[in-house]
């Protein structure tokens, strides 16, 4: 067959599928290779073989042919697919009119998504790409393709719902997200980050100027650490404190997880400002050395630029300032009348403010208060309150346009003034306490003084007597006497440090001489009673002092003045334990009651009525006792009477 036929009946071939525009740009040899695929044999291999849908239809919507994929794709028998409409393959009619519009203005249609059904009703989603030609007899015909794009559709979807559940799990993220690149730019943020900043997203993209913004003395590769907390500037000017949580991802990529801490780290400040406001109450040996440990505590917590204290005096109506820090003013250093500024407007109020400059203003001009030193743009002052009573001001002051305190800060005062309140109370009446102590050591200072000089005489004057040959009995008596005058005398001081708390120093003592000479030295004296002596020999010192004999002296001077007239009162020394030695006072009067028993030991309470004294005799030995760690007390002799009794430690 020469070139010129097989050009003609392939040309005759083509004129059902190709326009002739198209027939005409072709070149021989691609009419060749055309001629050859459109074999009847070929082409129907071709045809067949394809794994997508092949179809020819009329235009009216006939099938006209189609291949073994279109049958797979619809679930149809051949017979019963060539009587099918191609209206009844769509979902929705209107996708087949949208295909016959389309086709009219183009003469193709290419990927036009559309929803077909099988014959079983099953939806699949296809693509469809078409072509219009003329069959044999002029008739316009529709060859396309159809493919079925169900798994890539719901492939997309699926994809979709992950990036929607993505997106919505960053955006809804109750923590800043950042994602950033190997070059530091930004790639992906999240809401969150810019209310917890208060940076906008024009800014977060500029990563460099965003740094520079919120914490301009840290590097990227530092605020971008693995875990780090760091204090950050938000857009307002305030100060928050934020956990950044980093990891890398792939390709230089850095994921950042970022945390508002501010909170949670001011309930920490604050428990620690709390505990060491209270801790100080007890360390601190002056009311100033607190109050500088209050400032130091409370600026972890809150800004303290501009801070002052101050105390109220309700009898004489007066402010003092004993801490005031402050950029603008000084602070009185003499009391001042309330007056009624602002410090005043608080007290009289007993209610906390936070005033801005306008609220302070309007104050001023009804006559609520009047505004005194440098006009500032924030005040806070929050009452200090003992038993009902305002006893002093805590206050705080912002002199910048920039909105430093809020009523969170207010609320943090409010919180921690209990405790202030307390601990300065606490250390005035300590303070009190040491100037009375002050005035009572000064005042047994000189009644040793003023006493020792006539007692000293008393003494050399008996010792003149007993030169002399006087009656040596009544002579050594009182001697006795002046020297037990001399050891109340001398123990004024340990009775100073008793009452200031302070420990009593002791030494190793004899406790055996001890007894026996101040019962030898007793038995002259007493009136009633004969004393007997019973000290187990070989026992071991302890360590006391010389004014536990005040305890023996109280016991015997009771005993002589409760038991029975020409009775005996035994004196007892042993070894109670290994750690105890036991002094023991046995008399035969009157065995107290139990109620007694618990009564003695208090001052100014008489068992009897017309007892002579003060009542504080057993008081006073007690209280010795017990600072010298010794057991004093009484309990019921078998045999009659009461053995008033001393539990002395060895070591």
């Amino acid at each position: 067959m020469t070139g010129d036929k097989l050009e003609k009946m392939t040309r005759e071939k083509l004129e059902g599928i190709l326009s002739n525009e198209t027939i005409g740009k072709l070149k021989p040899e691609e009419i060749q290779l055309i001629s050859n695929l459109l074999s009847e044999e070929k082409y129907r291999d071709l045809f067949e073989s394809s794994t997508d849908a092949l179809y020819i239809s009329s235009r009216e919507g006939k099938i006209i042919d189609f291949n073994q994929a279109a049958l797979d794709l619809f679930g149809y028998e051949r017979e019963d697919l060539l009587k099918t409409s191609v209206s009844e393959l769509y979902v929705n009619l209107e996708d087949r009119e949208r295909f016959i519009e389309e086709i009219k203005k183009k003469g193709h249609v290419k990927g036009m998504e559309v929803q077909l059904k099988k014959k079983d009703g099953t939806i699949v989603d296809c693509l469809l790409t078409s072509t219009i030609s003329e069959d044999e007899k002029g008739n316009l015909i529709y060859q396309g393709i159809i493919r079925d794009i169900t798994e890539q559709i719901k492939a997309q979807h699926k994809l979709k719902q992950s990036e929607e559940k993505y997106s919505l799990s960053i955006d809804s993220a109750p923590y800043g997200i950042l994602v950033s690149g190997k070059d530091g730019k930004v790639l992906i943020y999240n809401p969150k980050l810019e209310k917890i900043t208060g940076y906008p997203s024009d800014d977060i993209l500029d990563l460099q100027t965003f740094l520079e913004k919120i914490s301009p003395d840290k590097e990227y590769q530092e605020l971008f650490a693995e875990e780090n907390e760091t204090v950050i500037t938000h857009k307002d000017g305030e100060q928050r404190t934020l956990s950044f949580a980093t990891t890398n991802l792939f390709h230089g990529m850095k994921i950042s997880f970022v945390k508002d801490i501010t909170e949670r780290e001011k309930a920490e400040q604050l428990q620690k400002a709390l505990y060491n406001i209270s801790e100080a109450t007890h360390r601190t040996t002056s009311l100033d050395e607190l109050i500088g440990t209050i400032d130091i505590s409370l600026s972890k917590v809150v800004n303290t630029d501009n801070f002052y204290i101050a105390f109220y005096d309700k009898e004489r109506d007066e402010l003092s300032f004993p801490f005031y820090k402050d950029e603008k003013d000084k602070g009185p250093e003499e009391a001042i009348p309330l007056g009624n500024g602002l410090t005043a407007h608080v007290i009289k109020n007993k209610k906390s403010m936070f005033l801005s400059d306008n609220d302070m203003n309007k104050l001023e001009e009804k006559k609520e208060i009047e505004l005194i030193g440098a006009p500032s743009k924030q005040w806070l002052g929050v009452p200090l309150i003992i038993d009902e009573e305002v006893i002093g001001v805590l206050a705080l002051q912002n002199y910048s346009d920039k909105k430093i305190y809020s009523e969170k800060d207010l609320e943090l005062l409010e919180f921690v003034s209990n405790e202030i309140a307390e601990s300065i109370q606490y250390k005035k009446v300590e303070e009190a306490l040491k100037r009375a102590n002050k005035t009572k050591d000064l005042f047994i200072g000189t009644v040793l003084h003023d006493i020792r000089n006539p007692a000293s005489n008393i003494h050399g004057i008996l010792d003149y007597f007993l030169e002399t040959g006087v009656d040596l009995d009544l002579l050594e008596a009182a001697k006795s006497s002046s020297e037990e005058l001399f050891d109340v005398l001398g123990y004024f001081t340990v009775f100073s440090q008793m009452e200031r708390g302070e420990r009593i120093k002791t030494e190793e003592m004899d406790m055996g001489s001890l007894v026996s000479n101040t019962v030898n030295a007793y038995d002259k004296t007493l009136e009633n009673v004969h004393l007997k002596l019973d000290i187990q020999e070989d026992l071991p010192n302890v360590f006391s002092h010389p004014i536990i004999k005040q305890v023996l002296r109280n016991n015997l001077t009771n005993a002589d003045k409760y038991a029975p007239k020409d009775s005996d009162v035994i004196v007892k020394l042993y070894q109670k334990d290994e750690n105890h030695l036991a002094l023991e006072v046995i008399d035969a009067g009157k065995t107290l009651s139990e109620e007694d028993y618990q009564a003695i030991w208090e001052a100014g309470v008489y068992l009897e009525k017309n007892s002579k004294g003060r009542g504080i005799g057993l008081s006073n030995a007690r209280e010795i006792g017990e600072a010298l760690d010794c057991e004093v007390n009484v309990r019921a002799n078998p045999e009659g009477g009461n053995i008033f009794y001393t539990l002395m430690p060895i070591k």
